[in-house]
């Protein structure tokens, strides 16, 4: 699967097989096919830059992986990293079609050879893409359910 690296968010304002016939022209559709079921989430910097550091704590705790964590002090950006971090599982909880239940802090979010972002647990967690990019003071997150051919 190719990376998706650059998607406009305007053409994203739309729903159903409009979406995905937009969204084929960032993903081959011979190894991919998109499920109707996606979430896009967006989050401004400064609902993250208002929290007070107890508030903040609060989301290191519920949305971060120890592991996230370090990379999160670690980060040059971290209230992007934090944001892109709760955006994504947010996303991904809303169209998880699996049956077991798990927390935020439980689904950490790795890198592959190639830079694409992907949902891990104990593995990856496969049948799931994700797009993660920021611009500005905004965090834009694409997740959909995939299933290939």
């Amino acid at each position: 699967m190719e990376c998706v690296t650059e998607i406009d968010a305007n053409e994203l304002c739309v729903s159903g097989d409009v979406a995905t016939r937009l969204l084929s022209r960032y993903l081959p559709i011979t190894k991919l096919k998109i499920d109707t079921q996606f979430s896009i989430k967006f989050i401004e910097l400064l609902s993250l830059q208002e929290k007070s550091p107890e508030e903040l704590e609060e989301l290191l705790v519920k949305y971060l992986t120890p592991e996230e964590r370090v990379n999160y002090e670690r980060s040059k950006a971290p209230l992007y990293f934090l944001a892109k971090r709760i955006a994504a599982k947010i996303a991904f909880m809303e169209i998880y079609s699996g049956e077991a239940k798990f927390l935020y802090n439980q689904i950490k979010i790795e890198n592959d050879e190639k830079g694409c972002p992907y949902f891990y647990m104990k593995n990856r967690i496969p049948g799931y893409a994700l797009s993660l990019s920021d611009e500005a003071n905004m965090v834009a997150v694409f997740c959909c359910r995939t299933s290939t051919f």
